[in-house]
C-alpha cells in the first residue's frame, strides 16, 4: 500500500489497480461492511477480457464454497421453526446414506467423517445438460462409490463438499421445496434482494463475469476440457476464458452467483443483534466453536481463525475460474467479501492485507 495516499479508499483502489495492470487478476470486487451498511466498495479490472467489459459493482460472479454459510443459516432457520434438530441423524431424512450415526450438526461442522470425493463431474454440469440433470441420482451414486468414512462421527474434522451437498437434500426434504427456492424465499427475499442481485443459476456472460485461468495453469485447463468433458476454452491475452455456462450439481455447497455488495448484505445481517435471518440463540450457535483439531477449528460452516490477536470467522471458495472469500470480525463489527474472476489469485490479494486497512 502507498502510505503517501492519505485517503483510505484511494489507497486501496490504487493498490488493486496496480495489481490488475501488472496482470495479477482479470477483475475483482472487494466490499467492506459494518452492521449498518457498506463501508467501502471496489470494482476493478475486467469482467470479460475479450470484450473489454469492465467489472462493475453490480457484476455477478460465482461465490462457490462460501455458499455453505448460507446453507448453515437455512438449517438453523428450520431448527428454529421446529422442523428439524441439529442432533438428528442425517439418515432420518436421507435413507440411502451409508454413514451410520452422523448428525446434521456434524455434517455442518465438517466433523461427520464424510469423504470429500473428486469424482469426474461431481461438482458441475454444463447448461445444456441441466434439463435432464438428476441431483439425487448423482448423490446416490457418489455416496455408494465413497461409502467409507474418513473417521468415526465426531472423532475428527475434515472439510467435505459432499457433506454440504447432503445437507442441501435434507433442507429440501424438510421444507418441501427445492434448496434454491427455499434460500431465495427465506434468505435473499427476506433481505430485500432480488434474483438480479443474487441467485442460483448458470452464468450470463453478457452481464456476469467470465471465469478465467492463467495460460500457465494447465491443470485447470485439463480439468475443464477433459475431466469435466466438453469444456470450451478460449485464449484471451494472458488468460484462458471458459465459454461454457455451468450449474453446481449440488448448489448447497457452492451454487450462489452474486455481486459482492449483494452478497455482503447476507453477512451484514448476521453481524446485527436484530438479524432478520436468525434469532439471537441461533445466531450465537452459528458462530460457536463445534470442533477443533491441530489444523483447524470449525463453527457451523465457518472456519475460526486468529491473526494478530484478533479472532475472526472466514470461508474461502474457489472452482472453475472464480475465487471468493468472506470474513467477519464480530469484535470490530466489520466484515468483507472478496470476489475474483480467476482461479488461484495472487497472495497479494489476501484479505489479511486488504482488511487490515479497515481494522486499524
Amino acid at each position: 500500500m502507498d502510505r503517501g495516499i492519505a485517503d483510505r479508499h484511494g489507497r486501496v483502489a490504487d493498490y488493486l489497480e496496480r495489481l490488475q495492470r501488472a496482470g495479477e487478476f482479470p477483475g475483482l470486487q472487494y466490499v467492506v461492511f459494518d452492521r449498518d451498511g457498506v463501508v467501502d466498495s471496489h470494482a476493478v479490472g475486467l469482467a470479460d477480457v475479450g470484450a473489454g467489459r469492465s467489472m462493475t459493482g453490480s457484476t455477478r460472479l460465482n461465490v462457490f464454497s462460501t455458499t455453505k454459510i448460507v446453507t448453515a443459516v437455512c438449517l438453523l432457520q428450520l431448527e428454529e421453526r421446529g422442523l428439524l434438530d441439529l442432533e438428528d441423524e442425517a439418515g432420518r431424512y436421507l435413507d440411502y446414506l451409508p454413514y451410520p450415526g452422523i448428525t446434521l450438526r456434524q455434517l455442518a461442522s465438517h466433523s461427520a467423517g464424510v469423504p470429500d470425493p473428486v469424482l469426474g463431474n461431481f461438482f458441475v454440469h454444463w447448461q445444456d445438460e441441466h434439463a435432464s440433470f438428476d441431483r439425487e441420482a448423482l448423490l446416490r451414486r457418489v455416496v455408494t462409490r465413497s461409502s467409507k468414512p474418513r473417521f468415526a462421527p465426531g472423532q475428527g474434522a475434515a472439510y467435505s463438499n459432499l457433506g454440504y451437498a447432503l445437507l442441501g437434500q435434507v433442507i429440501e426434504r424438510v421444507s418441501g421445496t427445492s434448496y434454491e427456492s427455499y434460500v431465495q424465499a427465506n434468505v435473499f427475499q427476506a433481505l430485500g434482494l432480488t434474483p438480479g442481485d443474487i441467485r442460483f443459476s448458470s452464468q450470463d456472460y453478457g452481464v456476469d463475469a467470465r471465469p478465467y485461468f492463467r495460460r500457465s495453469q494447465l491443470l485447470f485447463q485439463i480439468l475443464a476440457r477433459f475431466v469435466l468433458k466438453g469444456g470450451q476454452l478460449r485464449r484471451q491475452g494472458a488468460w484462458v476464458g471458459l465459454d461454457n455456462r455451468f450449474y453446481l450439481n449440488a448448489p448447497a455447497h457452492g451454487g450462489i452467483v452474486a455481486s459482492a455488495e449483494s452478497y455482503a448484505a447476507v453477512f451484514q445481517d448476521l453481524l446485527r443483534p436484530d438479524s432478520r435471518l436468525l434469532g439471537a440463540e441461533a445466531r450465537e450457535l452459528l458462530f460457536s466453536e463445534q470442533v477443533r483439531t491441530d489444523k483447524a477449528a470449525f463453527a457451523l460452516a465457518w472456519f475460526i481463525q486468529e491473526r494478530d490477536g484478533r479472532r475472526f470467522f472466514s470461508h474461502r471458495g474457489g472452482g472453475l475460474g472464480y475465487v471468493s472469500e468472506v470474513r467477519l470480525y464480530p469484535e470490530n463489527g466489520l466484515g468483507s467479501v472478496l470476489l475474483v474472476n480467476m482461479t488461484t489469485p495472487s497472495r497479494r490479494l489476501s484479505p489479511d492485507l486488504l482488511d487490515a486497512e479497515y481494522l486499524q
